[in-house]
């Protein structure tokens, strides 16, 4: 879809800090589409897929992904054109600017930028004529946002902005009114299909959403807002009966019956929290928080407000083998058992969201969900010691003791075959009983002379249990997670400090 398309929305602005452009011509001067995930396109991945997740599985994912091409083509670049709308302190609109804009379209009618990005310019400013490159001091910008926590350094940027201007013309004649779409629209409200239906918003339209929350919203509830902060995956999503926004917050009028949130992981928490104050049903994807902060903030809210019901969507829980468990370990309620793992992680491009210091560390990130599941088998005890210890590869070996005498330990690793993507090795045990999960597909249990059981599992079916059953508690009144349960998300955010993992973005809700 062209973005000159009025069909596709605009990119929602920060009004403290945002200028709104109309872009009369940018020049990319880098490509970062590496920032997004894309697989490899080949026959030997589609039968991996088809064989481990079934056909329709694996034709919701490869449709998935391939709506996602348009929104993958991004580059950083520079450009000019006149201001729409801006800060208070701001330019004025009508204004022309050159700017720089990290991760952009690069046919963007109009943009959004930090204003630190963006400088006055003579009308009919023009480039000078051969490619630009990008200036040393703006790599660190290459594909910033305002959710990286990656800090501006004025400096730096304006450095930057001097050579790219000083490499750009500038011409007397006035840029044509025509060249500049100044109509902007950041959301596309419909009424409601069902009104007497629970309603259910989703706040992040990526791949995860579009593969496993929305196909598990039950036909009892009706989806009635989509909030994507890129416009060409909401465009390329292509529902064209459900309310759709660009803006990362709820707005104020919004009130729904049950909130997914499944956005930039450190929006989740905000966003739970302003959920649960306006008496809704929230499931949050892992993590629930980035931050011990956000989640004293909401332990302290569903204390206050014991109707409150919040889901932390960790699938494991969920998985039909936690109750082989308890059963061919024999395991006692409350006694401990054992947990030890090799969790293999996909590589991910430097650029990619995943490793923004906003994101949290890799504990947070994707050791949550260990962590989780380990805790659960043991009612969520206390945590009498944790320890994390970098290792190398961008690995990590995490160690925890809880108060009923359980241990864990496991090595977080980017080493190893990406063939079927994230793996993992597990092992939980009591006494002379052993139980294994491999690639959370494979299930054996063994004590000292036999096998006590061999099982194999669709990966899948521990997603839409998890979503049938949040869906279900929603629609009969039932409870959320316990204040217990919170213990795996204080765990893993101490965790990630011992390795230093950078502070959240900042945020507002």
């Amino acid at each position: 879809m062209s973005a000159a398309d009025e069909r596709l929305l605009d990119e929602w602005r920060r009004p403290d800090r945002d200028v709104r452009i109309g872009v009369e011509w940018m020049t990319p001067l880098r490509d970062v589409s590496e920032q997004y995930v894309s697989p490899e396109r080949s026959l030997r991945k589609l039968w991996t897929y088809f064989r481990r997740f079934g056909a329709w599985d694996m034709l919701r994912k490869v449709r998935s992904r391939l709506s996602e091409s348009a929104r993958n083509r991004k580059v950083a670049g520079f450009g000019f054109g006149r201001v729409i709308e801006a800060p208070a302190a701001g330019p004025n609109p009508g204004t022309p600017v050159c700017f720089f804009a990290p991760s952009a379209a690069a046919d963007a009618a109009r943009i959004v930028v930090d204003i630190a990005f963006v400088r006055p310019a003579k009308q009919g400013a023009r480039p000078s004529g051969g490619p630009q490159e990008l200036p040393e001091p703006l790599e660190p910008y290459l594909a910033w946002s305002s959710f990286s926590g990656v800090p501006l350094d004025a400096g730096a940027i304006a450095a930057g902005l001097d050579v790219l201007i000083a490499d750009a013309a500038t011409g007397s004649a006035p840029s044509p009114e025509a060249a500049v779409q100044t109509s902007v629209a950041d959301a596309r409200a419909l009424p409601r299909r069902t009104p007497d239906k629970p309603a259910v918003a989703v706040f992040g339209l990526g791949n995860y959403a579009k593969q496993l929350i929305i196909p598990n919203i039950p036909p009892e509830m009706e989806l009635v807002r989509v909030h994507e902060i890129d416009p060409r995956q909401l465009a390329g999503w292509g529902r064209s009966d459900v309310s759709l926004d660009t803006c990362p917050w709820p707005r104020d009028d919004e009130r729904y019956d049950l909130w997914f949130v499944a956005g930039y992981h450190s929006t989740h928490a905000p966003i739970a929290l302003t959920a649960l104050k306006r008496g809704g049903a929230v499931a949050v994807e892992k993590p629930l928080a980035t931050t011990r902060a956000d989640l004293e903030a909401l332990r302290d809210r569903l204390a206050a407000m014991p109707e409150a019901r919040l889901f932390t969507c960790f699938q494991r829980r969920y998985a039909d083998y936690n109750r082989w468990i308890r059963e061919d370990l024999a395991a006692a309620p409350g006694s401990p058992i054992d947990y030890n793992c090799i969790v293999y992680e996909i590589p991910l491009s430097p650029l990619h969201w995943y490793g923004w210091p906003g994101s949290g560390g890799r504990i947070v990130s994707n050791g949550c969900h260990w962590i989780d599941h380990f805790m659960y088998l043991n009612d969520y005890a206390e945590v009498a010691s944790a320890t994390a210890m970098p290792g190398a590869h961008n690995g990590s070996t995490v160690l925890i003791t809880l108060a009923n005498g359980a241990e864990f330990m496991m090595r977080l690793t980017e080493i190893g075959s990406p063939r079927i993507g994230v793996r993992d090795h597990i092992e939980v045990s009591q006494g002379s009983r052993t139980a294994t999960i491999r690639n959370a597909e494979h299930y054996a249990a063994e004590d000292a002379s036999r096998t006590i059981r061999r099982r194999r599992v669709k990966v899948m079916t521990a997603y839409r249990q998890m979503y049938r059953e949040i869906c279900r508690r929603v629609l009969t009144g039932g409870p959320g997670d316990s204040l217990a349960s919170l213990g795996s998300s204080f765990a893993t955010v101490d965790l990630d400090a011992q390795l230093g993992a950078g502070p959240a973005a900042p945020r507002s809700a």
